[in-house]
């Protein structure tokens, strides 16, 4: 992102480009800015959860509605690159409220949903949560599927380390800190 911006600040000092040129390079100097800050506050937040910063913080969550804003959240995003976005699995309305960490629990899934999103060209994504049986206890599972790149067999325990993406053979180039599911996975383990 830093070369995005420091590049076309360059490119703005000079006079000969048009005022057309100038918007779309001040467009790309604001997507490179907020680049750097969602990879700074990656990075803020991976050396607050190693070092032991971060704690849990129980309350009760409707889980429904907590689905229903990232939905609306992200709609417009998944219309923007012409893919479906729905939810395909509710709780019941008996048991929609859970005792979690509601701002973990947001994190966890707008990582998985904005990575849906970035790495579908086309199609669709769904979302949702079912409640499993595990002996005596129920268990949620949360579940993001889309119909995009996927993540070839042998890289997907890797997407979970800093740093590294799916894709590293650089055939595609996203962009992205590759920390956003170390971050969710750090998450899930507390």
């Amino acid at each position: 992102p830093m070369n995005g911006i420091l590049g076309f600040t360059n490119l703005l000092k000079e006079p000969e480009h048009s005022g057309k040129d100038q918007k779309k390079f001040i467009e790309i100097i604001e997507k490179s800015g907020d680049r750097m800050l969602s990879t700074i506050n990656d990075i803020i937040d991976i050396s607050k959860i190693e070092s032991g910063q971060i704690k849990v913080k129980i309350s009760d969550i409707n889980l429904n509605k907590e689905m229903d804003e990232l939905l609306e959240f992200f709609l417009p995003e998944a219309k923007k690159k012409n893919l479906q976005l729905a939810i395909t699995n509710r709780l019941p309305d008996q048991q929609i409220t859970v005792n979690s960490d509601k701002e973990k629990i947001n994190s966890i899934l707008t990582n998985f949903i904005k990575n849906a999103i970035k790495y579908t060209p086309r199609g669709s994504i769904e979302f949702g949560c079912t409640i499993n049986k595990k002996g005596n206890d129920n268990e949620l599972e949360f579940y993001v599927k889309d119909t995009g790149i996927g993540i070839p067999k042998e890289r997907q325990n890797a997407v979970f380390n800093r740093f590294e993406q799916a894709d590293i053979e650089d055939r595609h180039v996203y962009e992205g800190s590759g920390l956003g599911l170390a971050i969710s996975k750090a998450y899930v383990n507390m």
